[in-house]
């Protein structure tokens, strides 16, 4: 509300335990270098950045300016951006295994449930991750959008 943009990225640097910090990244790691290796690294940088800003907006908006952090609205817009990249690109797939979608959205499904905060595992930044995925699904659209556009230019 005042201004403070730097908000709007800063919480994905924020983590709460060790345990938070490694499943994160661990995620990040493992879905955004195959994102890297497939789209190359021009994709990645702004992802990582659209898809913090939408997870930051979008979490505010559900909830309010309450603290939150985490990378985990990231790791979601990576996974958009790679569902999206791979269902209209199939021959360049990010290799992503299909239950990997489903389990992140069941994931995502039961954090919208309120079941986390029922049996007091913590609570999930829900928003986020909800933010983080429509982010990566918009930007992975508009990354096959623009490669198939410079594919065509190419061709004689």
């Amino acid at each position: 509300d005042s201004g403070q943009l730097w908000r709007l990225v800063t919480p994905m640097l924020l983590h709460f335990g060790w345990m938070h910090i490694v499943f994160n990244l661990l995620w990040v790691w493992e879905i955004g270098r195959k994102i890297e290796w497939t789209c190359g690294a021009r994709w990645l940088l702004p992802l990582v950045l659209l898809s913090s800003i939408s997870a930051s907006l979008t979490q505010y908006f559900m909830s309010g300016a309450n603290l939150f952090g985490g990378m985990s609205g990231v790791v979601f817009g990576l996974l958009g951006f790679a569902f999206v990249w791979s269902q209209l690109l199939p021959a360049r797939t990010i290799g992503l295994p299909r239950g990997i979608y489903i389990f992140m959205l069941v994931f995502l499904v039961i954090g919208f449930s309120g079941a986390f905060d029922l049996l007091q595992l913590g609570s999930l930044a829900n928003g986020a991750h909800l933010g983080g995925l429509i982010g990566g699904v918009a930007l992975g659209a508009l990354a096959v959008a623009f490669t198939k556009l410079s594919e065509r230019i190419r061709q004689p």
